[in-house]
């Protein structure tokens, strides 16, 4: 098992955890079935495969948070198509009261083979699910931004966790933005998104 260092070069995990988590929160309300067809910026997916993904990464990040280990396979059955919504707005309700009583401050999680900072772990989840968040704003026809200081405290850990050796087959290449790009979208052209 390898261990993953730099937990101290990170800020509070659960913070941004919980900021993502609320800013994604704000992307999904009065979601309709008929939006489940959209297209999302991840070519591949339609709304409908971006927030079954984003409903499995919450869970998964709960599992991460109450259990210190998450588990091989599928984390949930996949909700009806019509409920996905509701879902994430639950499972998101649900990651955030574990957040909240959480008591070891120092877990250690183990993801397969490593076992991370439990702060590394949820400043990544915290990088994927802003992202999503960003995703799902994008498909609806929002120009909804990652608040600023959310976004470049992201950057900041997204700088450590999504090297040239990790980036793929998860982000693409990084996109080219001008010099005075929102913290937002200097996150996202990171991550290998257009900003809008």
């Amino acid at each position: 098992m390898t261990a993953l260092a730099g937990a101290g070069l990170f800020a509070d995990g659960a913070s941004l955890l919980e900021r993502a988590i609320g800013y994604t929160l704000s992307t999904v309300q009065t979601l309709s079935a008929d939006e489940l067809t959209l297209p999302t910026p991840c070519p591949a997916w339609d709304l409908c495969a971006l927030l079954q993904h984003t409903n499995d990464s919450l869970s998964v990040l709960h599992q991460c948070v109450t259990n210190g280990s998450v588990d091989a396979g599928p984390v949930d059955p996949d909700p009806a198509p019509q409920d996905l919504g509701a879902v994430l707005r639950d499972r998101a309700g649900l990651l955030l009261t574990a957040l909240c009583a959480r008591s070891d401050r120092n877990q250690v999680v183990t993801v397969l083979d490593r076992s991370l900072a439990a702060d590394i772990s949820m400043g990544a989840g915290a990088i994927e699910i802003a992202a999503h968040g960003w995703d799902i704003a994008q498909a609806r026809g929002q120009r909804s931004q990652i608040p600023p200081l959310l976004a470049t405290e992201l950057l900041d850990v997204s700088y450590l966790v999504i090297t040239d050796a990790t980036r793929h087959p998860m982000f693409a290449r990084p996109v080219a933005v001008v010099p005075t790009a929102s913290p937002s979208d200097r996150l996202v052209a990171f991550l290998g998104r257009t900003p809008s």
